[in-house]
């Protein structure tokens, strides 16, 4: 979306993206709305679905809790994460939890989009 910060857009077309922004007043639904058409125009196209996706737990399972693990092999107390698709803490968690289990896991969430907090999705400046 157009709300996307200017940090992502300069990260993901120095990967080489093409960027695309969809109207801001839409947000990821409008975005992953955008996606799809495209992926439909697009042969041999691939869309991540991250938020769909159960590899983006896995993948933090298997590499970023490991990673922690490896600078504090005597554990953490407190896992503290900013939450967006949920597959960073919900695979650090697993991980954490298996091998620290004292181990205290936060979400923290924007206050424009706090969905954990049982309100509407919103843009994450």
């Amino acid at each position: 979306p157009e709300s996307m910060s200017i940090e992502r857009r300069r990260i993901m077309v120095a990967y080489g993206a093409k960027l695309e922004l969809t109207p801001r007043e839409k947000g990821m639904p409008g975005a992953i709305a955008r996606a799809k058409e495209l992926h439909a125009l697009k042969p041999n196209s691939f869309i991540p679905q991250q938020f769909d996706n159960p590899a983006n737990v896995q993948v933090h399972e298997d590499a970023t809790a490991q990673e922690i693990m490896k600078d504090f092999p005597e554990g953490i107390d407190y896992l503290i994460a900013g939450v967006g698709t949920g597959g960073h803490i919900s695979g650090c968690a697993k991980l954490l939890k298996a091998k620290v289990p004292h181990v205290k896991i936060y979400a923290v969430e924007p206050a424009a989009s706090p969905v954990l907090s049982g309100g509407k999705p919103g843009p994450h400046p």
